[in-house]
Parts: C-alpha cells; structure tokens; sequence
C-alpha cells in the first residue's frame, strides 16, 4: 500500500485474539486495521530501511470476531507499508 486509500482486505476471518503481519516500509509509522468497516487498531510498525527483501513483524492482541471482514488500509496520516503476509490466531 503506497498511496492513501490503498487497502488490503480479508472476508470472513475466523474469529481471533492475535494478529501478526509481516512487512517491509521504508518508513517508521502506523497504518489502520479495520474491522467490519471501523478503523479498531493502529498497526504501529519501524522502519525495514526498504520497500523488499528486508521483512519486520508486528504482533498484537486484537479482538475480532468470527466471520468479520477485516482491511488494512491507509488513511490521511498513515504510512507506506508493503505487506508480505498476514496470521489470525487465537493464543
């Protein structure tokens, strides 16, 4: 996602308590984490020096219920972010 309104989005998730995204930015920053259409999260993620071949990982605890759609989308303040992959997990 490299231009505002970008948005990466996932239907019917199943339910989860733990969410991991793996990523590569060339800038430190946030981007939102939707659930069912609300802005819930702020992925608050560092810089991996470049857009590829150099990956970080963000885990956090979320609360998103079974069957939600969920999107990672950037909004007005929100920062570049190439994402490689993405977990929803209960732990």
């Amino acid at each position: 996602m490299y231009q505002q309104g970008d948005s990466l989005t996932f239907s019917s998730v199943p339910q989860s308590n733990y969410f991991v995204i793996r990523y590569a930015s060339e800038r430190s920053g946030t981007i939102g984490l939707f659930v069912n259409g609300q802005r819930a999260y702020d992925i608050d993620f560092d810089s991996t020096g470049s857009w590829v071949g150099t990956y970080n990982k963000v885990e956090m605890r979320v609360d998103i219920p079974e069957g939600a759609d969920v999107a990672i989308t950037w909004e007005t303040g929100d920062t570049a972010l190439n994402t490689d992959y993405v977990v929803f997990d209960r732990r």
